[in-house]
């Protein structure tokens, strides 16, 4: 069976519609009675059933042309699920001819998190599902869960572009060497024959751990066996879109199969990088011969601070777009004078300026500022012992 999880607001419905008639209402419910019971049908209220009628045409014929297939069906992850039960949804879905394509809808558990949600249902139905697509113009956490599995359809799913995407979604099955997670134990194969950083996202955890209904660590596990362990082996690892306490754990799990480790890059990783690397070097003997690259960084006093406990590390700053974070600036300054940290913005131009940006307040409080740039933003912490990183 091929699960589409399908939101209703601004994916179907743009909230555009033609007002109808007493009479034109009454005439839908008497027959949508037909089929179901009169009590689901009476207790419809009308505000769902005339947006359900104004429905977007092509964005419905899309979802027909999916559902063509006689094993794809449709759960509702929509807010809609809380004020309809499963009959009135099928029965709004019939005036489509979809209504027996509808067969359930995910649990009201998660307040703004539909990706755990969705997760839920999966786990509970596992066993009869062969692939999954996600329809929403949110995000809700859905895709540091199932980013290869989601259409992101900001616009309406009447666009061309989401219903091509959805197609080969669902065409995508959920075990096996084509699955996502098999390509995806592919690519880190090949990335270690190439000596390329080894990529470790939330989503691909996400649907390992679904597929295979264990934790994180049994993740690392199949992952490690593809690690080099020798004393003479370095590796490259790239965190995607995961947060501290994931980090720590997969941090954890190489220092104790004494995988070596000479880079980490971070990017979309939102948690306080300064006290994950504080936590870190708490429980290693050496940590200090790595690099590691920040992406889109969250600036801290406890990142300073990390810094600053560890004499071998030489930091820089690479910085774009106009954003501001309060920082200890007597602590950045000691950085400074220690040439512990060099900051670097772009102009515009491929060549990298050195130049330490500040904004002082009478206060004492100091804002970093990064300024506009067409890189993406850095924060490289390195123990190699020169200036510059290049």
């Amino acid at each position: 069976m091929k699960i589409i999880f399908l939101d209703i607001d601004d994916v179907l419905y743009l909230k555009v519609y033609r007002e109808l008639s007493a009479t034109e209402l009454q005439d839908i419910r008497l027959k949508l009675k037909e089929k179901y019971s009169p009590e689901a049908v009476d207790s419809l209220k009308e505000r769902f059933l005339i947006a359900a009628l104004n429905f977007t045409p092509l964005a419905i014929d899309y979802l027909k042309i999916l559902c063509q297939e006689e094993d794809v069906k449709i759960v509702i992850s929509s807010t809609w699920r809380l004020s309809n039960s499963l009959e009135q949804l099928q029965a709004l879905f019939s005036m489509y001819e979809l209504g027996d394509k509808i067969i359930g809808y995910t649990p009201d558990i998660y307040y703004y998190n539909r990706g755990q949600e969705i997760e839920s249902w999966l786990i509970e139905h596992l066993d009869k599902i062969d692939a999954f697509l996600i329809l929403d113009d949110d995000n809700w956490n859905i895709s540091g869960h199932f980013l290869p599995r989601f259409v992101h359809c900001t616009q309406g799913f009447h666009f061309e572009k989401y219903f091509l995407e959805a197609q080969q979604i669902l065409k995508t099955p959920l075990r096996g060497e084509e699955s996502n997670v098999g390509r995806y134990f592919k690519a880190v194969e090949q990335s270690i024959a190439s000596n390329r950083p080894i990529l470790i996202r939330s989503f691909d955890i996400a649907e390992y751990r679904l597929i295979n209904q264990c934790n994180q660590r049994e993740f690392m596990v199949c992952l490690g066996k593809l690690i080099p362990q020798g004393p003479e082996d370095a590796c490259s690892f790239t965190f995607e879109s995961l947060d501290g306490s994931a980090i720590l754990e997969i941090l954890s799990f190489l220092d104790e199969h004494k995988i070596n480790i000479n880079t980490l890059h971070f990017l979309n990783c939102y948690s306080d990088l300064g006290l994950v690397l504080k936590n870190w070097f708490q429980h290693v003997s050496d940590p200090l011969n790595i690099k590691i690259t920040h992406r889109k960084p969250q600036f801290s006093n406890t990142l300073f601070e990390a810094i600053e406990g560890n004499n071998n590390l030489l930091v820089e700053f690479h910085y774009g777009e106009s954003l501001f974070y309060e920082l200890d600036l007597g602590l950045i300054i000691e950085l400074e004078r220690k040439k512990r940290i060099n900051w670097f913005c772009y102009d515009g131009s491929s060549d990298k300026s050195q130049s330490s940006k500040f904004t002082y307040t009478q206060d004492g409080v100091q804002f970093f500022k990064r300024l506009p740039s067409r890189n993406p933003d850095d924060l490289l912490i390195s123990s190699q012992p020169t200036n510059s990183l290049g």
